[in-house]
């Protein structure tokens, strides 16, 4: 008796469940030109003279505007800012001292976590101290660094809290004979293009 034998019979295809990769968060890009705004408060010291004439500067508001460009590589952020600052601090019993619009260059690096920032910074300051009494201008300068943060609000503006130190010096009568310490803690508001 013949029979008919099916070879390999009807197997039904295989269908494996979806596999669904987690999609990453997405992390914001700080690399670009940004423009703002900053008010705070700016303290200092200041001494003439190898010391012979000294004294603590009144605090005062300080305003000014920044713009800069970042780059970003990975978590790092590096760039550069430029800035017109106009202290509002006062001397006491010199009262004739004023101080002008202090020009800023500095760089920055900091280190991104995805909408916050943290970062540091190293620069150069320059302005003009005028003496009402004389009248004579004498102008200051030298090296700045601080430490800050940085938060988007949203995907464009952003805030943040800068504390900057500027040690500065300048010639009255000889090289150097005037020097300044300010201490300047400032709220940054500003807008990433």
């Amino acid at each position: 008796m013949a029979s008919t034998a099916l070879a390999g019979g009807y197997v039904a295809p295989v269908t494996e469940a979806p596999v669904f990769a987690p999609v990453a968060p997405r992390v914001h890009d700080w690399s670009g030109a940004y423009a703002g705004l900053k008010a705070g408060q700016t303290s200092g010291d200041w001494e003439y003279d190898g010391g012979t004439y000294f004294g603590t500067l009144d605090a005062g508001t300080t305003i000014g505007g920044f713009a800069g460009y970042n780059l970003q590589r990975g978590n790092l952020v590096f760039g550069g800012e430029i800035g017109l600052t106009h202290l509002g601090v006062s001397e006491p019993t010199y009262t004739f001292l004023e101080f002008s619009n202090f020009l800023e260059v500095k760089g920055r690096l900091g280190y991104a976590m995805d909408r916050v920032m943290v970062f540091g910074t190293l620069g150069y300051m320059a302005g003009t101290i005028t003496d009402t009494w004389g009248p004579t201008d004498y102008d200051v300068r030298g090296m700045t660094y601080g430490l800050g943060v940085e938060f988007m609000v949203t995907n464009n503006i952003f805030a943040g809290l800068e504390y900057q130190r500027a040690a500065l010096k300048g010639e009255y009568l000889v090289p150097d004979d005037v020097a300044v310490d300010l201490d300047t803690v400032a709220l940054r508001v500003g807008f990433q293009f």
